[in-house]
């Protein structure tokens, strides 16, 4: 998900729509704290379907019920994190197969175009789990090279995805889970 580099005092409540990805977490906890801000406001790891979704203010009964049957429609799917992987500025684990992403993240961006991927910012949004960021090249390839070390062996990981969870953050950018949506079995 995305960051605004803005002070407690000027942040814009977001939200997202993201699937957990519980068996990473404690694979990944130590790097993301460290290196992922997100992770320091509550967002555990996940890759993300839907940001930045609808403003707070505005989700309302509506909208809920239009990802509750979008999600309830769409099948709890298996993936698995193969490798580490770079972005400008993050580093991030490659979920596999990843059409299972793509076409829920088309599914609800055509029900809410309001809310385009990432803003429009890239034009094939690729689906990753981020475990961390950095903006100077030369730290953000030691931290990939340590990274890597420290997960030889680990991977792949084995995942299921089985639930879509709606992440919603207050004005000092704190985010909490105000709904979860399961996805078909």
């Amino acid at each position: 998900m995305g960051e605004q580099n803005q002070s407690d005092e000027t942040y814009v409540p977001q939200s997202g729509l993201l699937i957990e990805v519980e068996p990473a977490e404690s694979i990944v906890s130590l790097w993301r704290l460290k290196y992922a801000e997100q992770a320091e406001h509550g967002i555990p790891a996940h890759v993300t379907v839907l940001f930045p979704f609808i403003p707070p203010a505005l989700i309302d009964e509506a909208s809920m019920a239009t990802v509750r049957k979008i999600v309830s429609n769409f099948p709890a799917f298996d993936f698995e994190l193969t490798t580490i992987e770079q972005f400008p500025g993050v580093v991030w684990l490659r979920p596999e197969p990843d059409d299972r992403f793509r076409a829920l993240t088309r599914e609800l961006w055509d029900a809410f175009p309001q809310c385009p991927p990432y803003e429009n910012r890239y034009p094939d949004p690729q689906p990753h789990l981020t475990i961390g960021q950095l903006e100077d090249p030369v730290e953000q390839a030691i931290m990939h090279t340590a990274i890597e070390s420290e997960l030889e062996g680990q991977l792949p990981i084995g995942c299921r995805a089985t639930s879509l969870t709606l992440f919603v953050s207050t004005e000092k950018n704190e985010w909490t889970r105000p709904a979860t949506f399961d996805l078909a079995e």
